[in-house]
């Protein structure tokens, strides 16, 4: 792990390559990997990290795709959404622009370092602007791959598959080692963010509570979606245990943004289900329940089994250090309404 995280290792470099190779030779299996390793490179906390092995994996896709693409190999699939993804990109490459004055520094001190260090996460490092810029246009160049290469159902079927099975993974380690069983220290040190609080937070394999809670509430509504739609019974059942074992851990990450974030993505889960069988009475009376069913129940059990969830719960209506933060920020807006404060300057200009 260690000879990863300050990337001067062949190991990592060779895996990177790799992924980058299997990109171009079969985007799919590519990003069957991907989802299953994701949850692997949570622990990123602004030191050197491997996290670039990811990118370079996109990198390899993206190439090959711009190359077959100028070639006239793949056809052109426009959207509706096009234009407003390069609007997009041209005015966060605006936002970026009052961080200008650290791109000598980053080419020329920093040189390609900034695709191996994944900098600080909170964009307080002065070397910031270019690696986020780059990152920026290469999801733009992402999105138009994934475009002109429409998966089939059962493409996208496995992939969440994949996503679901790395997450949960991801959660029977967060189980044990909140509960006291297993160690991971071997994988990632205890933030000294996390452990400061006075209760306990399930993190897993991520460095931080909060953004396994993130990742929780981006793939976990997977899982509702396949206990409403999976054409097998025990596909439904697996899919119903896994969105409330979920949820559970959820809560468990004690990280009040991501309980939101979950029932919203549960919530669209059911809605967009309830709307395709608009007049089906009975399943759409089932969109609308068991979303709600999940989540209530889940939280009521911990509710009622553990009094750090009680005291967690409890502080969703304490919000003055919150409102203090949203006045400055309007402060701050007002006087940098165009472009920002640029990437790595927020938290010099809030102190002040």
């Amino acid at each position: 792990g260690e000879a990863g995280r300050t990337g001067n290792s062949r190991r990592p470099r060779a895996l990177g390559l790799a992924w980058a190779l299997l990109a171009v030779w079969r985007s799919d299996l590519y990003f069957y990997s991907l989802a299953l390793a994701l949850p692997w490179f949570g622990d990123q906390n602004g030191s050197p990290h491997p996290l670039y092995l990811l990118e370079m994996g996109l990198m390899g896709l993206v190439i090959h795709h711009q190359l077959r693409r100028a070639l006239g190999l793949i056809p052109r699939r426009p959207q509706a959404l096009d234009p407003w993804l390069l609007v997009f990109l041209y005015y966060s490459w605006l936002c970026v622009l009052p961080q200008i004055h650290s791109i000598y520094t980053e080419w020329w001190h920093v040189r390609l370092r900034f695709l191996v260090v994944n900098f600080n996460h909170y964009a307080t490092s002065p070397t910031f602007g270019m690696q986020a810029a780059l990152r920026l246009t290469l999801g733009v160049a992402l999105y138009q791959a994934l475009r002109d290469r429409s998966w089939s159902a059962s493409q996208t079927r496995r992939f969440f598959g994949c996503a679901l099975a790395g997450v949960a993974v991801a959660s029977v380690l967060g189980l044990l080692n909140y509960f006291g069983w297993l160690s991971l220290t071997w994988w990632r040190p205890d933030n000294p963010d996390s452990i400061r609080f006075s209760f306990k937070r399930l993190q897993s394999i991520f460095g931080h509570a909060g953004w396994f809670a993130q990742y929780l509430a981006m793939v976990a509504p997977a899982a509702l979606a396949m206990g409403l739609t999976a054409p097998q019974a025990w596909r439904r059942r697996l899919g119903w245990l896994l969105a409330a074992g979920l949820a559970i851990v959820q809560f468990l990450t004690m990280q009040r943004g991501g309980w939101f974030a979950l029932a919203a993505g549960y919530g669209v889960v059911g809605l967009g289900y309830g709307m395709a069988h608009r007049g089906q009475g009975r399943r759409w009376l089932r969109a609308l329940v068991v979303p709600v069913a999940i989540l209530l129940a889940c939280g009521a059990a911990l509710y009622l089994a553990s009094a750090d969830f009680r005291y967690r719960f409890g502080e969703i209506l304490r919000v003055i250090d919150r409102t203090v933060i949203w006045r400055s920020s309007l402060v701050m807006i007002r006087c940098n309404w165009l472009t920002g404060l640029g990437l790595g300057n927020y938290f010099i200009e809030h102190t002040q």
